[in-house]
């Protein structure tokens, strides 16, 4: 144990310049990433056909873990679950937005609407202030699920890495901007 203990601390010592115990999403870590020529792989879909790098499949190879037949049925399988997964989250997006959330959302307008017609005269500035804002949001989230609707509808690409790459260029930020 104190010699495998000795040649671990030997290791760690001569290897500690590699070690980042940051946060790998922060601005930090890209910044180090750059500094140090490392590949900064951001996404999935990024990362997903570094799997079939001639260096990797040579290595599997040679310690007969994968053989390249394998690791490309790894790739399309990743590749596939990728895919079918943001069109999962992408339609249970919209739906809890159409169903959900623009619903109570139209409600509160209402009832602001209603308030502010039955105060009159008596409304508060701010009150309308309110409304306005809530109008506003209403309208974006119409206009976002639209936007997303289409984005999804669109989905395009004759290979399953060119469809997971619009997914991640398209339909994930029509997601975000939601």
């Amino acid at each position: 144990n104190d010699a495998v203990q000795k040649i671990l601390q030997e290791i760690a010592n001569e290897h500690e310049a590699i070690i980042f115990n940051g946060d790998g999403y922060s601005q930090e870590w890209h910044d180090e990433a750059a500094k140090r020529k490392l590949p900064n792989l951001r996404t999935t879909v990024a990362a997903l056909p570094s799997i079939m790098d001639e260096e990797i499949v040579s290595i599997f190879e040679k310690h007969k873990v994968l053989s390249k037949r394998e690791l490309e049925s790894r790739y399309e399988t990743y590749t596939e679950q990728y895919v079918k997964s943001l069109n999962v989250e992408a339609n249970l997006m919209v739906e809890i937005a159409q169903t959900q959330i623009l619903p109570s959302a139209i409600r509160y307008q209402g009832e602001l609407a209603n308030t502010a017609a039955a105060l009159g005269d008596a409304v508060v500035k701010s009150s309308l202030k309110i409304l306005s804002k809530i109008t506003d949001l209403v309208n974006g989230l119409e206009e976002n699920i639209e936007k997303l609707e289409k984005v999804k509808s669109s989905v395009t690409g004759d290979t399953l890495i060119k469809e997971a790459r619009y997914y991640c260029d398209k339909v994930i930020p029509a997601m975000a901007a939601g």
